[in-house]
C-alpha cells in the first residue's frame, strides 16, 4: 500500500523545518513496519503560489485527502461560481 503525504506549512524557520523533517522520517519508518509506503512532500504554502503542483497532483487531496491536523483550506468554502478574492475579503471582514 502506498500513500502520498503533502505536508504544507505557512512558513517555518530552519529549526522548525528540521524538527518537522525528523517527525516525517519517523512516521515513514513506522509505517514501513506496517508494509505501507509514504511519499512525503514538505511544501511551503508561498512556494505553491509561484510554483503550483501539476494538475494530476492537485486533484489528489480532493479525491483522496484526509486532513490530520490544521484547519480546512479556505478555498473549500468558496462556491464554484464565486470569485475567490472577493469571497475571501467578505469572510475576513466578518471575522474582524
Amino acid at each position: 500500500m502506498a500513500f502520498t503525504v503533502y505536508a504544507i506549512h505557512t512558513g517555518i524557520n530552519d529549526e522548525q523545518q528540521q524538527a518537522l523533517n525528523y517527525k516525517l522520517q519517523r512516521l515513514t519508518q513506522w509505517v514501513n513496519t506496517l508494509d505501507i509506503t509514504l511519499d512525503i512532500q514538505l511544501l511551503n504554502e508561498k512556494m505553491l503560489t509561484t510554483d503550483p503542483l501539476p494538475a494530476d497532483q492537485l486533484e489528489q487531496p480532493y479525491l483522496n485527502g484526509l486532513m490530520l491536523a490544521g484547519g480546512s483550506p479556505f478555498w473549500w468554502l468558496v462556491p464554484p461560481n464565486e470569485e475567490y478574492q472577493q469571497v475571501k475579503r467578505q469572510f475576513s471582514q466578518q471575522i474582524t
